[in-house]
């Protein structure tokens, strides 16, 4: 009668899951440190790289933004000094021409600014000074034209009048202390060309916020552009150099999906290791097999004859040489 298992031949049986297992055994050996791996970026380093690459693009459009604010006001505040100080504008102001008109006869030389006021000073300086003076709409421009005529670098200064908000700067004209008479200039800034300036051109890279800070009082200037509701995280925050403002920079969603790191390159790249080594594998259990079936069929034909025998796999030299020494005997 015909065994019906053939692996199991007079008394000798053989497993047929064993390589499997053992192919199976290697395949997680071979999983578990490149799955780890793998996990460690995905979760952890390319997050911590994300968040430290938008962190430093905030903290880069701040710094600009802050620096131009910075370079346009001290552009501007020059040219206030030397607003006045040509000959021609100085006699017609020492000839009588009101303050008020000499100020709309500059104005057009300053697109930057919506509105001009030439404050003439006497012996006492700006002591004299009250509001409605010149058209000085509130104790804040009185207090700007007052040190202004001290000469100090006087700061810009937001405040609202009637609810609207308005951003004054004030300086001593250069040149009018030698001729004889002492004037101040009060420039008020169009508010939309610091918008525009703070957008730069873009605004959907995020939410600029320009606020003035006094001690532990805030007040919103212009804000700008559109934040992230996840944006908060990486804000970023400068001071606008010789002012009294922060500068606050928000990422909006756009510039945050532009610096996120893009977790299908990586998956890729798992997902052909995992299949190149699940083929590997494979391979092995496919093919060692017939390897070892080939090689026992020579040992066998083999067994009786006098000449060399070449195996593939080594492990079976031994069992060949007692095959041949048992029947030699």
């Amino acid at each position: 009668m015909t065994d019906p298992d053939p692996h199991n031949s007079r008394g000798i049986v053989a497993g047929n899951k064993a390589l499997f297992r053992v192919a199976g055994l290697a395949l997680l050996l071979a999983l578990w440190p490149l799955l780890a791996g793998f996990a460690y970026l995905a979760l952890l380093r390319d997050p911590q790289l994300e968040s430290q690459q938008v962190h430093a693009v905030s903290a880069v459009i701040a710094g600009e933004r802050a620096a131009s604010l910075a370079t346009l006001l001290q552009d501007l505040g020059l040219r206030l000094q030397q607003a006045g100080s040509a000959t021609p504008w100085q006699r017609q102001l020492r000839e009588g021409m009101e303050p008020s008109t000499l100020a709309q006869l500059l104005l057009p030389y300053f697109p930057e600014f919506s509105a001009l006021r030439l404050v003439p000073l006497t012996d006492m300086g700006s002591a004299t000074l009250s509001e409605g003076h010149f058209g000085l709409r509130n104790h804040i421009e009185v207090d700007l034209i007052r040190r202004a005529a001290t000469g100090e670098a006087v700061r810009p200064e937001a405040y609202r009048i009637d609810g609207e908000l308005v951003i004054s700067l004030a300086s001593l004209i250069s040149g009018s202390q030698a001729e004889g008479s002492r004037t101040a200039i009060l420039g008020s800034l169009r508010v939309d060309l610091l918008a525009a300036q703070l957008q730069s051109g873009n605004a959907d890279l995020g939410e600029v916020t320009l606020q003035q800070v006094y001690g532990n009082e805030r007040m919103d200037v212009i804000r700008v552009g559109e934040a992230s509701p996840e944006g908060g995280v990486f804000l970023a925050t400068r001071t606008v150099p010789d002012t009294a403002w922060e500068l606050t920079f928000t990422p909006s969603s756009r510039l945050l999906e532009d610096l996120s790191v893009n977790p299908w390159p990586l998956l890729l790249v798992l997902g052909l290791l995992l299949v190149g080594i699940g083929a590997g594998l494979v391979t092995v259990a496919l093919w060692l097999p017939r390897l070892v079936a080939r090689d026992v069929s020579r040992i066998i034909h083999g067994a009786g004859l006098k000449t060399s025998l070449h195996l593939n796999i080594p492990h079976l030299v031994p069992l060949g040489q007692h095959l041949r020494r048992l029947l030699g005997g």
